[in-house]
């Protein structure tokens, strides 16, 4: 939208202002939706994400390389809070995964003695 709108030179800024009115107005209007209710935060991610890239590309004219540097950047922050929760502070390793592990090994005992008497117990004929 915004490569559109730098080929309109007197209207480039009324054209920008017009889009991100109407994909703001899409982002909101679908979150009214049960179905797309956890997918909450990934609209507002995508519209301040669309926001950012249209503006600091209208400013410096290079939209493509603004979405790439932008690309880049979320990818490192989801490297790093992934590094910082797997190596360095695991806060999933708690109380309740403990519990979680063991209901499911629980369960799937269960499972493994209703096998072993139904094949090793019961006597065949």
């Amino acid at each position: 939208m915004a490569e559109l709108s730098a080929l309109d030179g007197q209207r480039e800024e009324l054209i920008i202002i017009i889009s991100i009115f109407i994909v703001g107005f899409c982002a909101t209007y679908t979150k009214l939706y049960r179905s797309f209710k956890p997918y909450e935060y990934g609209f507002c991610v995508f519209l301040i994400t669309y926001c950012f890239i249209t503006i600091s590309g209208y400013q410096s004219g290079e939209f493509v390389d603004t979405a790439i540097n932008i690309f880049f950047l979320i990818a490192l922050g989801a490297i790093v809070s992934l590094g910082v929760n797997i190596c360095i502070y695991p806060i999933w390793a708690g109380e309740d995964l403990h519990n979680l592990v063991s209901k499911n090994f629980m369960g799937v005992a269960t499972s493994l003695k209703v096998l072993y008497n139904i094949f090793f117990i019961i006597p065949f004929h």
